[in-house]
């Protein structure tokens, strides 16, 4: 599971930390969460399969890895979202070592 916490400014919900990253993004459409590891090239992969399959990046947040180790956070905002079939793909590239679809 994901720790998640949100606040809303002015009338609009936003989370503001999703486990330990702190950011900004509102609660719509399709949001796929990952944990990577922190080197070059991991998004140039990750955005070639999803333009393959007609999948625009409309939002993105990062968090580094923590500077003892760990991985990296990736928050992206989708259009359209990802079937079944894409997200086995995102999950199977060597750097992913998670992807969660979650849809508002």
């Amino acid at each position: 599971g994901h720790n998640v916490v949100g606040t809303v400014f002015g009338r609009e919900p936003r989370f503001v930390r999703i486990d330990e990253a702190s950011l900004d993004l509102p609660p719509r459409g399709a949001l796929l969460l990952t944990r990577h590891q922190d080197r070059p090239g991991v998004f140039g992969q990750l955005g070639v399969l999803l333009g393959e399959h007609g999948i625009n990046i409309a939002r993105l947040e990062l968090q580094n890895a923590p500077d003892d180790g760990g991985e990296a956070l990736a928050f992206l905002s989708l259009d359209p979202a990802p079937d079944e079939a894409v997200l086995a793909s995102v999950r199977a590239l060597d750097a992913i070592s998670e992807a969660t679809l979650v849809q508002f």
